[in-house]
């Protein structure tokens, strides 16, 4: 924001398309399909570093970097912000399938066929990190330790995980299942709600917000 207006920057076309953004302190950084994770100035846009990644793995913001769900290895590597270096490698033990030929939908590159990590999304906005197994599992990554020290077993194959506070959301998008657990324990707090599919969902203020793909 400016002089109370909202100022939109165009960041360019990273290769891939459709990247994900964090904001981690004063930059930007963006995640491209094709695994170019960028460091920009949040003030000019201008990239102020550059790594290389694999392709479709999801990132989120921490306090002090971010973290990134491996798509084809499964591990979870986590990025120091100011020195844009990989600082720590987590094993998740999530299986590799494959060979997969993705459609390209639900942030993956589409393509050609190739092994993927059963991994789907990963959020880092409460205490723990958490992952989402799409074999039917959700870990909890403590970021002191950079191990797994939680792991509750879903009844649905989730893609798509949000934390906010003491709960979990956990998303199916594919198949059109939905729950939120207690991040304490694992119980099913909001048990499965079956739709015929989901485009998104999010955690806010304790309530769960669910994205139509029909009407929006």
């Amino acid at each position: 924001f400016a002089d109370g207006r909202l100022e939109q920057t165009p960041i360019g076309t990273e290769s891939g398309g459709n990247p994900y953004r964090v904001a981690v302190g004063d930059h930007v950084w963006t995640m491209s399909l094709d695994g170019a994770l960028t460091r920009r100035d949040a003030a000019t846009m201008e990239a102020t570093a550059q790594l290389a990644f694999r392709e479709s793995s999801r990132i989120a913001a921490a306090g002090d970097g971010l973290w990134v769900a491996d798509a084809l290895s499964g591990r979870v590597l986590r990025v120091d912000a100011a020195t844009a270096e990989v600082v720590a490698e987590v094993s998740s033990g999530i299986r590799i399938a494959g060979p997969i030929w993705p459609s390209g939908g639900l942030g993956v590159l589409g393509g050609r066929a190739r092994d993927f990590a059963r991994i789907g999304n990963i959020d880092a906005s409460t205490q723990l990190v958490w992952v989402a197994d799409q074999d039917g599992r959700v870990l909890g990554i403590d970021p002191r330790s950079n191990e797994v020290v939680e792991e509750f077993d879903v009844p649905i194959e989730p893609d798509l995980v949000r934390a906010e506070g003491e709960h979990v959301l956990v998303v199916d998008r594919e198949h059109g299942a939905i729950l939120v657990l207690d991040a304490a324990t694992g119980v099913e707090v909001l048990p499965v709600r079956p739709a015929a599919r989901y485009v998104g969902a999010e955690l806010h203020g304790g309530a769960v917000y669910i994205q139509d793909p029909d009407t929006g």
